[in-house]
């Protein structure tokens, strides 16, 4: 949403504009009056009316310029906002992919321990027909009898049926061992599914942040595109209109410029007829003689014209060759003039860590679409030892590496290649200073 500072801003450009139109049009229309067949020269009222006109549209030009450069410095700072926008939403997405990542994993649990207890359900219910089946025996009735009976009379005796009845005893006691553990593996079960759930609202909530992040994200880009026209087309018309005054106001004071040189001509033409005239009946009248007396002349008139510690940045490591970091530096220029679009890695538009991760990715090497994780990861370098295809990284303050909110390539001596912001395109630049973190990272 625009400001109602900013708001104001655009208001005062338009009313400003419409100004320097009223007043061109005033000026127009008064030159226009003199464009007949038979001008008449313009009279000094009205060409001091058009220096007025002419010092208004100036000054109302002067105060459209000053609106615009203010407009300018917001538009500096909306883009890096923006910037900073777009990198939380990248990590909005990082998070994303983590929580899938350990729903996946919860869900795989959770399908294992319902296996498990399902197939511990199967080995009680299948120990509970045999129990069923054996009660005849154990419990009383003719089976028992017939067992006791068969201990006796058989090879063994009473010793046999002692041995059985201990039989009986170990199976009893594995049938409650089967039993505990179907129990225990429906509670894990059930803490598995809880834990899917668990897992499942994480990945929701995360996604949903992920969305309010791209919706903010692009409706700031809106206005930022709604910002830029307006701008653009506030100069244009100035700068268009103070043209057209500037021309209105010179033709009309060279129209009377000339007019009156014109009229002084014939003035003087006029009093030489007349004295001319004069002398002639003079001489008429006396008989000839010569005065010399003409009382002429021309009159001449022409027409008016940071030395920080490193020991303030996390350590990372480079695992990138030479040969690698050129590759990827190299990747970036081959997209020069490619547009920037939040959140995209290629292959046609890009953000700058987007930029960045795809140059790399292309050569080998992976890198998070992040420009706060790819400082972390990468070898802190001084400028001074910086190489092309190191990264520079900015910030809003520089010595806190959790304000980083844009990532550019080293391009070597003095040059970067970025994917700045909305509205531009893949470039390759001077370093600016404003912002700059004082160390790079090397992948």
């Amino acid at each position: 949403m625009v400001s109602h500072r900013g708001w104001n801003r655009r208001t005062a450009s338009r009313v400003i504009v419409a100004c320097v139109l009223v007043l061109t049009t005033g000026l127009a229309t008064d030159f226009a009056a003199q464009a007949s067949p038979h001008p008449r020269t313009p009279t000094a009222k009205q060409v001091q009316a058009a220096k007025a006109h002419a010092r208004q549209v100036a000054s109302a030009v002067t105060a459209a310029r000053s609106h615009v450069a203010a407009a300018q410095t917001k538009l500096d700072s909306l883009n890096a906002d923006l910037e900073i926008l777009v990198e939380k939403w990248n990590a909005a997405r990082a998070a994303v992919t983590d929580a899938d990542n350990q729903f996946k994993a919860t869900q795989a649990a959770e399908a294992a321990a319902l296996a498990q207890a399902e197939a511990a359900q199967i080995d009680v219910d299948r120990l509970a027909v045999q129990t069923y089946q054996l009660g005849p025996d154990l419990a009383g009735g003719m089976g028992q009898w017939v067992a006791v009976v068969d201990s006796i009379v058989r090879s063994g005796g009473i010793s046999s049926l002692t041995d059985r009845t201990a039989d009986l005893s170990y199976m009893s006691a594995a049938r409650r061992k089967t039993v505990t553990d179907a129990q225990l593996l429906h509670a894990r079960a059930m803490v598995a599914t809880q834990d899917t759930a668990n897992a499942l609202a994480d990945l929701q909530s995360k996604q949903l942040a992920a969305t309010e992040a791209l919706n903010q994200m692009r409706s700031r880009a809106q206005a930022q595109k709604a910002e830029v026209a307006t701008l653009n087309a506030t100069l244009v018309t100035a700068q268009r209109q103070l043209a057209t005054a500037q021309r209105s106001a010179a033709s009309l004071a060279h129209a009377r410029s000339v007019g009156l040189a014109a009229a002084r001509a014939r003035a003087l033409a006029a009093a030489r007829a007349r004295a001319l005239a004069q002398q002639r009946a003079h001489n008429n009248d006396s008989g000839g003689g010569n005065s010399g007396n003409s009382g002429g002349g021309s009159s001449g008139n022409n027409p008016d014209r940071h030395d920080p510690s490193v020991g303030r940045y996390p350590q990372g490591v480079s695992h990138t060759t030479r040969a690698q970091r050129l590759g990827a530096l190299a990747y970036a220029r081959a997209h020069i003039g490619d547009p920037y679009v939040a959140g995209y890695d290629g292959p046609h538009a890009f953000d700058c860590s987007g930029l960045t991760s795809a140059a790399y990715r292309s050569v080998g090497w992976s890198m998070i679409h992040f420009s706060q994780s790819q400082f972390l990861a990468g070898e802190k370098i001084p400028f001074a030892d910086l190489q092309p295809g190191d990264l520079i990284f900015y910030a809003t303050d520089p010595t806190d590496w959790h304000t980083i909110h844009h990532v550019v390539f080293y391009a070597g001596n003095g040059m970067m290649v970025e994917a700045p912001h909305t509205g531009a395109f893949v470039q390759e630049v001077p370093i600016y200073s404003d912002g700059l973190v004082p160390f790079g990272a090397r992948p």
